[in-house]
């Protein structure tokens, strides 16, 4: 096993491994806080690349994201969070990526460390690591004690990998002997001076100093002579001048700047810029609220001149005595050639009603503007966005809500075009006197009508009072061709019938799409319900499923009054959502306002109608008797 070899931090990687804090934590203090910086950590890593999420409270976990792109969720018990010395540590041997699975006890026996040592394990177990050969080693090594250049040099430190309480039976012999059989190493580096007071890690290399190419290394520094950290830092810095590499050739040498003591509860905490996470395309640099922060930035930015630069607030993980290179773990692979992907960016406007057309529309044009800077390509609108619910009631003055729809139009293609969007709205539109209809109208990001449907199935139900407003359309179920696919646009009462979803979707619909505008009476049990909502959205994602193709529902929120006295009002129930071509969750919102981000790959829907081709296997010469109203 000659050629095995441990990547480079900067070399490809699958995915980043983050472990949550619960409330039986040592975060617990700050929970909240320590919540906040690890979502953050999360969403700026899976703009690159995915993140596996280790969580002990996974519903929870789950619900802090808009939307799960590039995120897969695992349910696993844990004491803590440090990623970095409980994770896998990759290895490579031409093209095959095996993960080494070393023992870990919390540093030397320091806390409780059972369920964190089993966390690797348990994910091939759960076949997490399917892509990878595995390995366990029966020596305690942390991924936080080892930084290797890609090129066969680990570079460490005795204080940390001679530690007693770590291999008691292992001398430094026999250590390195492990690290050249398991890392491959051709050299190890091993430093003898550097460390942080308030480090439980006995000085880990990934808080001291670390390869950003296989030449050079950065290192942290310390100018206050009267600091406690100055002299074993000064101490490394000239011990890192006369490390050579395979060349025998000295190491260029970056020093990162001094931090300013940094303390809570009176304990001094490590902070170190040296703790920073390269990942596909971006390295993620801790800053301190320190004077210094802006100079550390722009080192990395000259160092890595091709990645974006992405500033982490780690002022909570330090009051742990870590900070963000300690929480994460990278799992490398090649970069895979995978079937080219048709993926379309949508965004999901759920509002509320804001007392007036002119507010309501102010804020929905703020949460377009504000999508497409995010990327949609697709922007969907929820039912009647403009106004109120006005159908809770019957009053011939709502009739002249839709006396601006031909304004309307021309308004919103303007909104379409200044954004670059193609945009999914729904209108009051006044076609004749006395004659209206619910008309969803889709504009083409140049601002040209694509299409319109009018709402085919018209409910009159208590609150719900649409037909005294709506004549029923005319103008069939007819997909729309758009620049982002061909969509089949319905409208809320159509989503209970799979016969309007059904025929989109023989006439080519490539996606399926709902504005909305449902809820409850507040006077309905909590039971009843949950009982509607579970039912609006199962019937919806067997729509999905059936045709094989992704289904956008979008609903308004908040609560709406009934001016006529007869009922109290609607409480909109919001949990607008996305699946994909099987029924499965792509993203959901909650009950309150959200811009609902979703990545819909458009390509899927192919390979999922191949597996299940229910199209082939209608019956369709025993559906006659489909179109009677009932059969008796």
């Amino acid at each position: 096993m000659s050629n095995i070899i441990m990547p480079a931090e900067w070399e490809h990687q699958e995915f980043i491994q983050l472990v949550f804090p619960h409330k039986k934590t040592d975060w617990i203090e700050y929970f909240d806080d320590a919540i906040d910086t690890f979502v953050n950590i999360a969403n700026s890593i899976r703009k690159y690349q995915k993140v596996l999420i280790v969580a002990n409270e996974m519903l929870y976990v789950k619900s802090l994201f808009k939307d799960y792109d590039n995120l897969q969720f695992v349910k696993l018990d844990s004491n803590d969070t440090w990623a970095r010395d409980f994770g896998g540590i990759t290895v490579k041997q031409d093209d095959t990526y095996t993960i080494l699975d070393f023992k870990f006890n919390a540093w030397g026996k320091k806390f409780e460390f059972s369920k964190d040592d089993k966390i690797t394990k348990q994910l091939k177990l759960k076949g997490l690591l399917k892509q990878y050969s595995h390995k366990s080693v029966n020596i305690v090594l942390e991924g936080g004690s080892i930084d290797s250049n890609g090129a066969g040099i680990i570079l460490t430190t005795k204080k940390c990998l001679l530690e007693k309480n770590r291999n008691p039976h292992l001398n430094q012999k026999s250590i390195k002997k492990q690290l050249i059989e398991n890392l491959g190493a051709k050299k190890v580096l091993w430093l003898e001076n550097g460390s942080l007071e308030g480090d439980d890690t006995d000085s880990h290399i990934d808080t001291l100093a670390r390869f950003v190419n296989k030449n050079t290394i950065v290192y942290q520094t310390c100018d206050d002579k009267d600091d406690v950290n100055y002299t074993s830092l000064k101490a490394m810095k000239n011990e890192l001048k006369t490390l050579k590499d395979l060349n025998n050739t000295p190491f260029n040498l970056i020093p990162l700047p001094s931090i300013k003591p940094i303390y809570y509860k009176g304990d001094r905490l490590p902070a170190t810029y040296a703790n920073f996470l390269i990942i596909n395309g971006a390295v993620l640099v801790p800053f301190y609220n320190d004077k210094n922060d802006t100079i550390a930035l722009k080192i990395f930015k000259k160092l890595f001149p091709s990645h974006d630069i992405i500033a982490i607030d780690s002022t909570t993980l330090i009051k742990q005595h870590g900070s963000l290179h300690c929480v994460t773990m990278q799992y490398h692979n090649k970069p895979e050639i995978v079937e080219q992907k048709d993926i379309l960016k949508t965004a999901l406007i759920q509002e509320k009603y804001y007392g007036s057309k002119e507010k309501t529309i102010k804020r929905t044009i703020e949460q377009i503007h504000n999508a497409a800077q995010n990327g949609a390509k697709l922007v969907v609108l929820q039912e009647l966005h403009q106004t109120d619910y006005f159908c809770k009631n019957e009053d011939v003055n709502n009739f002249d809500l839709a006396s601006s729809y031909e304004e309307d139009l021309i308004f919103w293609a303007k909104i379409a075009k200044q954004n670059n969007i193609v945009l999914v709205t729904s209108l009051f539109e006044k076609r004749a006197e006395g004659l209206y209809h619910n008309t969803a109208v889709v504009f083409e990001n140049d601002g040209s009508i694509a299409g319109k449907y009018r709402k085919m199935h018209i409910p009159d139900d208590p609150g719900f009072y649409e037909k005294f407003y709506f004549t029923p359309g005319d103008l069939g179920f007819e997909p729309i061709q758009t620049s982002v696919g061909k969509l089949g646009v319905l409208i809320c009462w159509d989503q209970w019938f799979s016969e309007a979803a059904r025929l989109m979707a023989l006439k080519g619909a490539e996606i399926l799409i709902y504005p909305t505008a449902i809820g409850w009476f507040e006077d309905d049990a909590k039971d009843e319900k949950q009982r509607q909502l579970d039912a609006w959205i199962t019937v919806q994602r067997g729509h999905a499923i059936q045709n094989g193709i992704p289904l956008i529902s979008v609903n308004r929120v908040g609560f709406e009054a009934d001016n006529s006295g007869v009922l109290k009002g609607t409480k909109f129930w919001g949990n607008s959502f996305v699946v994909g071509a099987q029924g499965e969750f792509i993203a959901q919102a909650k009950e309150d306002e959200q811009v609902l981000y979703a990545s819909i790959d458009k390509a899927n829907s192919k390979n999922v109608r191949r597996w299940w081709p229910f199209l082939r296997d209608r019956r369709i010469e025993s559906y006659n008797d489909i179109t009677k109203r009932y059969i008796d």
